[in-house]
């Protein structure tokens, strides 16, 4: 990880107060992450609601129980209303080390994730963690959404490997991000939770890989409308994600060279 000088730094004098708090328990944060993530997989999530090219897709409608109490100033506010969830799974034909070696590096993130067509990094939290800004093309009939995200990885026993992701606010760095962006106009949707688990089988040279998202729609996407779309989105999104996995790693895409390079 990075040392403290450089990720546990005070923020500077500049830094709102929900910098400081998502800097100073960054760890206890990560730990609660990574556990509410591996809940969720652990949920009765009834019958598939698609199967399709080896991937099984589960949907199901949540209320705020699965959300839990975060620390004052860390993750969203919820605004009320309810939470999609999904969940996917697949095998996927590398070791869960290759895997996240793509996820470190924003220049991939396009490739395997349809819906990002911008990313900066905001904060640094450690060496496994830092704070993103993200935002969709247009969806449809909605204009972009956009995201603020807490990305976290970490390896847990037995060489399972586990992305986190969790939304959090930060109003100002998110306003700064808005006005340099290629849209001009977002409606912010929060991906509360959002968790990728790779565990490795046949020795390693293959993952099991789980991939789970808890959100909170936003803006016009609570219509029925609304609603129907960005359930078409939830059930076809994870089939398209994992086909592109797949292709990325019959590249060895995390073998491509940093832009610049």
């Amino acid at each position: 990880g990075a040392s403290g000088a450089e990720a546990g730094a005070p923020a500077g004098a500049g830094a709102s107060e929900s910098e400081r708090v998502i800097r100073e328990t960054a760890d206890e944060v990560n730990g609660m992450l990574v556990d509410r993530i591996l809940r969720a997989e652990a949920m009765d999530w009834g019958e598939t609601v698609k199967r399709e090219d080896g991937v099984e897709v589960w949907a199901a409608h949540l209320g705020e129980e699965v959300w839990g109490d975060w620390p004052a100033g860390v993750g969203p506010a919820l605004g009320g209303g309810r939470i999609e969830a999904t969940m996917a799974r697949a095998v996927v034909d590398a070791s869960p080390e290759d895997i996240f070696k793509m996820f470190g590096r924003n220049d991939l993130v396009p490739e395997y994730n349809e819906f990002c067509r911008e990313l900066e990094d905001i904060m640094v939290l450690d060496g496994s963690t830092k704070v993103t800004w993200g935002a969709t093309g247009r969806m449809g009939p909605f204009g972009p959404r956009d995201f603020v995200t807490r990305c976290h990885t970490t390896e847990l026993e037995g060489g399972v490997h586990v992305a986190g992701n969790l939304a959090e606010s930060l109003p100002e760095l998110a306003e700064a991000c808005r006005a340099k962006g290629k849209s001009g106009s977002y409606c912010r949707m929060e991906v509360l939770i959002g968790g990728t688990i790779a565990r490795p089988i046949d020795g390693g040279a293959r993952s099991e890989y789980t991939i789970l998202c808890l959100t909170n729609p936003g803006g016009s996407a609570d219509t029925p409308i609304g609603s129907a779309i960005m359930n078409k989105v939830a059930a076809t999104g994870p089939l398209s994600h994992v086909a592109q996995i797949r292709k990325m790693v019959a590249k060895e895409r995390w073998n491509k060279p940093l832009p610049g390079e």
